[in-house]
């Protein structure tokens, strides 16, 4: 890859006389790095105040796909590992005065336009499945800028048990999971999220409890706001062993669901 820079006429510090770029140029040279190359700048040199304001307005609004990490299953496992954790830099003017500036980095991956396919693996009773798990506190939501029908997300999303914080999706379509849509066994919340043609239920909260489990029935609970699910091949909406699930919204809707026509589903 090549980054085309412009040639300018170098500025002068008061200090020592040593020319150096404008803020402004500074600032735009830092916005043709990658996530990656903001990451590796700021652990193999010093930190100045342009490079750690370009990693600030870098992470500021979320991680992107697929601008800063090309797959949903990279993104969440950025995310897991520095989501939420704030990073400091410190500037050393001498031993007694040290300026720190703080950055931290939200639990929240932005969705881009197109379509995001969750990688295919083998998993119970050896079926196929489409499935991102998801095993720690983070908002996926799409991009406000793009009409949700154009951010797809092909494959399912299950929120996995003991998940302290609750999660959250927004603003785009998941479509053709090879088991359910999404699935709950810790709690989250849902909202401007369609939902169809999903092999198995829609949205399902449903607990993981196993033998010596210090709590069995962990409780989840599930909201979602202007929901809409369809055309999935078992029920549209079930909560099961004690979640619960609660849809408001005028846009909220269930319909045409039960496509394989299953006795267990509704």
């Amino acid at each position: 890859m090549f980054h085309t820079f412009v040639a300018v006429e170098p500025t002068w510090n008061n200090a020592g006389g040593k020319p150096r770029l404008p803020n402004e140029l500074e600032q735009n040279v830092y916005g043709y790095y990658t996530l990656g190359q903001l990451m590796n700048e700021l652990g193999v040199s010093k930190a100045s105040p342009d490079l750690v304001q370009a990693f600030k307005n870098r992470v500021g609004g979320g991680i992107r796909v697929p601008q800063d990490h090309a797959t949903l299953e990279e993104a969440t496992k950025w995310c897991k590992r520095f989501g939420g954790k704030t990073i400091k830099f410190i500037k050393d003017a001498d031993d007694h005065n040290k300026s720190v500036t703080e950055v931290t980095i939200p639990r929240k991956i932005v969705v881009g336009k197109g379509e995001h396919v969750v990688a295919v693996y083998k998993g119970g009773w050896d079926k196929d499945c489409n499935t991102l798990k998801i095993d720690s506190a983070m908002n996926i939501v799409g991009d406000p800028r793009v009409p949700r029908s154009e951010i797809v997300v092909v494959g399912g999303i299950e929120f996995k048990k003991w998940i302290p914080r609750d999660c959250h999706l927004q603003h785009l379509t998941l479509r053709q999971a090879k088991g359910n849509g999404v699935r709950g066994q810790s709690s989250f919340t849902m909202e401007d999220v369609l939902v169809e043609q999903c092999s198995g239920s829609g949205v399902i909260a449903w607990p993981d409890h196993r033998e010596g489990d210090a709590d069995p029935h962990p409780r989840v609970v599930v909201r979602c706001t202007n929901v809409e699910v369809r055309q999935c091949g078992g029920s549209g909406v079930v909560a099961h062993s004690g979640a619960s699930i609660t849809l408001i919204g005028p846009k909220t809707t269930v319909h045409h669901n039960c496509t394989k026509g299953d006795s267990g589903d509704y």
